[in-house]
């Protein structure tokens, strides 16, 4: 009983032992073409609107890079698939972050990830068709 209480405390199961959210679970096993995870980690979590950057920014990006993604060369889509999920990593600490944190914070920090995902990413080496 200590261990349902205790439990119920932090907000993952309720007071009969049952787990309320899987969002822990989606939010840190991150897939490179499930762009739910801006509106299911961030997005609930943030309340940025649908011009912030969960949705307006990162979901929407990830939604189109995934549709066009026949356009690239097998290099280019692998190359889009690892920066997906590098841009993602990058946010996880926000999915349970700060009460002080802002969407501006949010935003900020999430558009400084974008250049070191690109690039640890292979950026350089992409043919040029890409």
């Amino acid at each position: 009983m200590l261990l349902i209480a205790l439990l119920a405390l932090s907000g993952l199961y309720n007071a009969e032992g049952r787990e309320l959210l899987s969002t822990s679970t989606e939010c840190s096993n991150l897939q490179p073409t499930n762009y739910s995870f801006y509106s299911l980690c961030l997005e609930s979590r943030y309340h940025c609107g649908p011009s912030g950057y969960p949705i307006g920014y990162g979901q929407k990006n990830c939604s189109e890079f995934d549709t066009n993604r026949e356009k690239l060369s097998t290099a280019g889509q692998e190359w889009m698939r690892t920066v997906m999920l590098c841009l993602q990593r990058k946010l996880v600490p926000f999915v349970g972050g700060s009460q002080n944190t802002t969407c501006d914070d949010l935003s900020q920090f999430a558009f400084g990830t974008h250049p070191l995902c690109y690039v640890d990413s292979g950026l350089c080496t992409l043919p040029i068709q890409d």
